[in-house]
């Protein structure tokens, strides 16, 4: 039956009070996108523009009733699971998607705030690979991340390729690798859906040091696949809305400007 309302999407993540990343970043992303957001939280972190200053996690009952009151009452159309924290929280949140049933997932593998901050323990990283992973339509690793995930170095573009490649053998449909650098000018981002690559250049944009770009791209990802779009659609999509906020983003504070596109 078709719905009499725009699709809901989930966002899974960790709360940022200035709403630049997390979950204030995703629901505004998903609003951006005519696409109503809910959320779960899994961390409370006391952090600005400047960076983060601490961080506490939930329980991992915290999190399970959060998801459970959500998928017992809510068509969820797709997901995006940010910041995790912990272990805990990471078997909280595999075993939650895996009951639902849910179609879209998409998994940014947060490791580290833009301020080096740790926001998954390493003791949590093998939970992610093995709980999380296979349940994912599309996993959507920075260069680094995409590094320790694979176990080896990125150093060209065929290593990247080949990072794409390990990363899919873990169990999701797609892997997006983002900020591969090419030239002083140009960055790319790397899509692999299992049969083919896929490279997104865009001019880089030295100016801007935005704070929760990989929240936003996410975001917008999943909302593209909980309006229907095909897996190469919705990052297209998801690019372009993030590279258009990039080039006007709002100076909120006095450290990292934020995110804020209406479209």
């Amino acid at each position: 039956m078709k719905m009499s309302h725009p699709p809901a999407a989930l966002t899974i993540a960790g709360s940022d009070p200035c709403t630049g990343a997390g979950i204030g970043a995703d629901l505004r992303t998903f609003w951006a996108h005519k696409v109503v957001g809910v959320h779960a939280i899994t961390a409370i972190t006391a952090q600005n523009t400047q960076g983060v200053a601490s961080i506490y996690p939930l329980s991992q009952n915290a999190v399970a009733d959060q998801l459970e009151a959500i998928f017992s009452d809510i068509e969820v159309s797709a997901v995006k699971i940010g910041m995790l924290a912990t272990a805990d929280i990471v078997h909280a949140v595999a075993h939650s998607i895996a009951a639902a049933s849910v179609q879209h997932v998409v998994l940014d593998p947060v490791l580290k705030a833009t301020d080096g901050t740790v926001l998954l323990k390493e003791e949590a990283i093998p939970a992610l690979i093995e709980n999380l992973l296979p349940q994912a339509e599309l996993v959507t690793p920075n260069l680094t991340e995409a590094e320790r995930l694979c176990g080896f170095t990125c150093s060209d573009l065929e290593k990247v390729k080949d990072a794409a490649a390990v990363i899919l053998n873990y169990g999701p449909k797609g892997a997006l690798i983002k900020g591969v650098p090419t030239s002083k000018a140009e960055v790319l981002d790397v899509l692999f859906d299992g049969r083919e690559y896929y490279l997104f250049r865009h001019l880089r944009l030295e100016s801007v040091n935005c704070h929760g770009t990989g929240c936003v791209l996410s975001a917008a990802i999943a909302a593209g696949l909980a309006l229907g779009r095909g897996l190469f659609e919705a990052v297209s999509g998801g690019i372009d809305y993030l590279h258009d906020a990039m080039r006007q983003p709002l100076k909120l504070g006095t450290g990292s400007p934020i995110l804020y596109y209406p479209r």
